[in-house]
């Protein structure tokens, strides 16, 4: 064990990753990533955020890097417990560090967990780019209509739609799940998706917020939709992330994460 510990704290350190790592028994613990016998979390805030690992002291499941990027400040880590086996990209996105589920893909090194972690209608698009360790190639999502653009897990797709004025939405919120910071689009069009309900970070259906007591449907419930078609356009800020504005409408595109975790993709 003490040798898995020394092996991450050396990993981590060459992104200048803080990183806090302990045996402990964390199978009621809930973190962002987690497996059986291990998890692992970003906790504090700016510039005292830190990576924090807890492994079960017990029966610790195999722990292994497989690639690290110090350039891109990126890792890839994978956990394996009997035969099943749970990779997770951790690494540093322009102001935070940030753990995301890779699931069980087939992936060996960063450049292809960054490819993976793209949405489909994302990868069809993009040219030239080589799953290899040329880190430069990575980011060439060009397209006919202009350059993909992204923000944290959102990619940005420019378009030549254009949608019905009178059903364009002002000063509307995007986020991942209720627990997420949401990133604010100026002007976002929508349609289809799921209706939900959102108060104190809880996200429950329509079903569900139907079989509430009447004094529970009183409470603030934010009614929102899950999973809708969307196309953005204008600014788009986030507190964790610079600002982007988009001078045409663009389709909205989350990546595989919500994949690898099995939760529903986004809401707005």
């Amino acid at each position: 064990m003490s040798n898995v510990i020394e092996m991450l704290k050396n990993k981590f350190s060459q992104l200048g990753a803080p990183c806090d790592i302990q045996k402990i028994n964390v199978a009621r613990s809930r973190f962002n990533v987690r497996s059986e016998g291990f998890s692992i979390d970003v906790k504090g805030k700016n510039k005292e955020e830190k990576f924090e690992i807890l492994i079960d002291g017990k029966d610790a499941p195999a722990i292994n890097v497989l690639d690290v990027q110090p350039e891109l400040r990126h890792l890839l880590l994978m956990v394996e417990r009997l035969g099943v086996k749970s990779k997770m990209l951790c690494g540093h996105d322009e102001r935070h560090w940030f753990v995301s589920p890779i699931g069980d893909r087939k992936v060996s090194t960063v450049v292809q967990a960054i490819e993976n972690l793209k949405p489909s209608q994302v990868t069809k698009l993009q040219h030239g780019v080589k799953l290899s360790k040329r880190i430069k190639n990575t980011h060439k999502n060009k397209t006919s209509n202009g350059k993909i653009i992204r923000q944290g897990e959102w990619f940005f797709i420019p378009t030549s739609f254009q949608p019905n004025p009178k059903m364009v939405l002002k000063n509307e919120p995007l986020q991942r799940s209720a627990r997420n910071k949401p990133h604010m689009c100026e002007e976002l069009y929508r349609s289809g998706g799921v209706t939900v309900y959102v108060y104190l970070g809880k996200q429950i259906t329509l079903k569900e917020h139907n079989a509430l007591s009447a004094k529970e449907q009183k409470k603030p419930w934010r009614p929102m939709r899950a999973n809708a078609t969307m196309y953005v356009r204008g600014r788009i800020t986030h507190p964790d992330h610079a600002t982007v504005k988009l001078l045409i409408w663009h389709q909205v595109q989350i990546n595989n994460e919500a994949e690898a975790t099995g939760m529903i993709r986004y809401l707005d």
